[in-house]
């Protein structure tokens, strides 16, 4: 009996991921970006104000989407 409930459990667990996904991907990217610009960030801050480490993190981030965008056209 728990064998089967787990099962279930399973099953609708997944399958609400897969109809999540097209809200799940772009959460998970957006922290995944946050990960890795957030060191960038801290230390541009330490040595400028924040608004200027602001504008330079941002810029960079263009920068590399766009860099990324034409590699893949």
């Amino acid at each position: 009996m728990k064998a089967m409930l787990g099962l279930c459990t399973t099953v609708l667990v997944f399958a609400a991921l897969y109809f999540a996904q097209f809200i799940l991907a772009p959460v998970a990217f957006s922290l995944f970006i946050i990960a890795i610009v957030w060191p960038l960030q801290s230390a541009l801050q330490k040595r400028t104000p924040r608004l200027v480490a602001l504008v330079i993190t941002v810029l960079a981030i263009v920068c590399t989407f766009t860099v990324l965008a034409s590699l893949t056209v």
